[in-house]
């Protein structure tokens, strides 16, 4: 019975020894995908900050444009007005002219 029980130990600590070693395994697995569910992460939150830096960007460009765009109507809005200012007079001479 001796060699039975000692052969028992032996099948117990090689069993043992393998569990250590795939949990051992299973461990390092597990590191390696939170690691790799990291870099995923990080990637992606560098892509979506590019992405809102070109937009910001693009946000800026348009504003530039409005500016411009408004500056541009406010100095036609002038334009017309002082036409029609300079066209009054114009017109009446032409009218005066007809009349006669």
């Amino acid at each position: 019975m001796g060699v039975n029980n000692h052969d028992d130990k032996a099948i117990r600590n090689a069993k043992e020894e393998r569990f250590e070693s795939l949990l051992s395994k299973l461990d390092e697995i597990e590191r390696q995908l939170s690691q790799k569910a990291d870099d995923i992460v990080s990637f992606q939150v560098l892509h979506h900050r590019n992405e809102l830096e070109e937009l910001e960007t693009r946000l800026s460009y348009i504003e530039m444009k409005l500016d411009i765009l408004s500056q541009t109507d406010e100095s036609e809005i002038e334009v017309v007005k002082s036409s029609k200012l300079q066209k009054k007079p114009l017109m009446n001479k032409i009218a005066s002219i007809f009349t006669l």
